[in-house]
Parts: structure tokens; C-alpha cells; sequence
């Protein structure tokens, strides 16, 4: 069992001051029906940070979409290739 929380979000809201950035993770009510009100978003977590940390996660988590996309591509390539 993991010793740091384990946790879900579908969405974000991001500030930043002159000393950081905070990160606010949110999670939506999956029960809201189509036509109703929105319901509020549950916030689940809060990360801060530096900016030079912020820079470093945004260009890891760019390079890591990049590498899953192209990953994801060669996959299909592959099982097209397979059947053609």
C-alpha cells in the first residue's frame, strides 16, 4: 500500500505569485445530468512549487505526451501493417 495519497483529477487551476506556482487538482461530479446545473468541482489536491520546478514538470510531462503519442502511433502502424 502506498505511503503518499493516490489521487484523481480531471481538472486544474493554476496561479502563480513571484516566489511559485500553485497547482490545484480538481475532480467533477461524474453524476451531474445533461441540462442541469453544473456541479462544483471537489478540489483533491494542491501541489506548490518553484518556478524552476514548474518549468522542469512542464517540459518532462511535453516530452513524455510526445513519447507516448509516438509510441501509440508506431502500435497502430504496426497492427495495420499486420493485417494489410
Amino acid at each position: 500500500m502506498p505511503t503518499y495519497p493516490d489521487i484523481y483529477a480531471d481538472n486544474i487551476v493554476i496561479s502563480a505569485n513571484p516566489y511559485g506556482l500553485t497547482l490545484t487538482l480538481l475532480r467533477s461530479d461524474p453524476g451531474t445530468e445533461p441540462g442541469t446545473e453544473a456541479a462544483p468541482n471537489e478540489i483533491v489536491g494542491r501541489v506548490r512549487m518553484s518556478h524552476e520546478l514548474a518549468r522542469t514538470v512542464a517540459e518532462l510531462v511535453s516530452r513524455t505526451i510526445a513519447q507516448a503519442t509516438q509510441a501509440a502511433q508506431a502500435a497502430h502502424q504496426t497492427s495495420t501493417d499486420v493485417r494489410h
